[in-house]
């Protein structure tokens, strides 16, 4: 993914669809002129502004995966179409966890599952 400066972050991601939903996941490693730019609220609040840039967000909260910051909100992309996100910031990485489905796909037991689902290794 390009970050300006003629400088690229390395994207993983993993996508499952399903008749109902799609479930995603998707982590970027940012470099450390970034990562250490500013605080980690600061910098979910400035991807959460990026990804609903031109449509509405809502439903905003604050989390913690143990000591690392996240943002959960949903996107409302059109009437039909909505998006569940969490966003964690962790060690200069950017983690997103998103389920776009019908309106009311964050209430979802399986939305709920899949986001309560995300761990990480110690190592």
């Amino acid at each position: 993914m390009s970050i300006g400066n003629n400088e690229t972050a390395p994207v993983a991601e993993a996508v499952l669809g399903t008749p109902d939903a799609t479930y995603q996941v998707v982590y970027t490693s940012y470099p450390r002129r970034i990562s250490g730019a500013a605080s980690a609220d600061v910098l979910l609040d400035t991807f959460r502004n990026n990804m609903a840039s031109g449509i509405a967000y809502r439903g905003e909260g604050k989390l913690t995966l143990g000591r690392f910051p996240g943002r959960e909100f949903v996107l409302v992309e059109t009437a039909v179409r909505h998006r569940a996100v969490r966003l964690y910031w962790i060690r200069g990485r950017l983690y997103q966890l998103l389920v776009t489905g019908k309106p009311g796909i964050e209430a979802r037991p399986d939305t709920r599952k899949f986001f309560d689902s995300f761990a990480l290794n110690a190592a």
